[in-house]
């Protein structure tokens, strides 16, 4: 009998894909977003390309591609950036710090993460507001736009 490969440091460091499967997804901030569904790995390569993330209710799974992870651990996966998608629910205020709103709906470009706009629930009862991504200043625990509201 041949053996193929023998264990060795670097193989011990690895992790097995199916140990990721049910682990947290975390934001660049540390904020859960979802669990590991599926590993994808390169079927020549044999890289790992991306992963399927099981999201919160109210969203379809999210595919995340590798150029957005920053590590893998057996704990999970955390990413180098902020989904899009995480931005639904967060507070908005105007230039001056006036509360508007809550965000209801991100619209993104396909399924990537850059965001098209945002419908805003207005705090007030009025219309729903869209916003543009360039009117937003800030995005963060709030998000800030540059401009002023009655």
């Amino acid at each position: 009998m041949e053996t193929l490969k023998t264990r060795d440091t670097f193989q011990e460091a690895t992790i097995a894909a199916h140990d990721l499967e049910g682990e947290p997804v975390l934001s660049r901030e540390g904020r859960k977003v979802g669990k590991v569904m599926d590993v994808h790995i390169h079927p020549t390569k044999l890289t790992v390309e991306g992963i399927s993330v099981k999201t919160p209710m109210f969203h379809e799974n999210d595919y995340i591609g590798r150029e957005y992870i920053a590590g893998v651990s057996e704990k999970g996966v955390v990413l180098k950036i902020v989904p899009s998608t995480e931005y639904e629910g967060v507070k908005v205020i105007d230039a001056n710090g006036k509360k508007v709103g809550t965000v209801k709906e991100v619209k993104r470009n396909n399924q990537t993460n850059n965001i098209n706009s945002m419908v805003i629930s207005r705090s007030d009862g009025g219309n729903d507001l869209i916003v543009k991504k360039s009117d937003v200043l800030e995005f963060g625990e709030k998000i800030k736009l540059k401009f002023n509201t009655k």
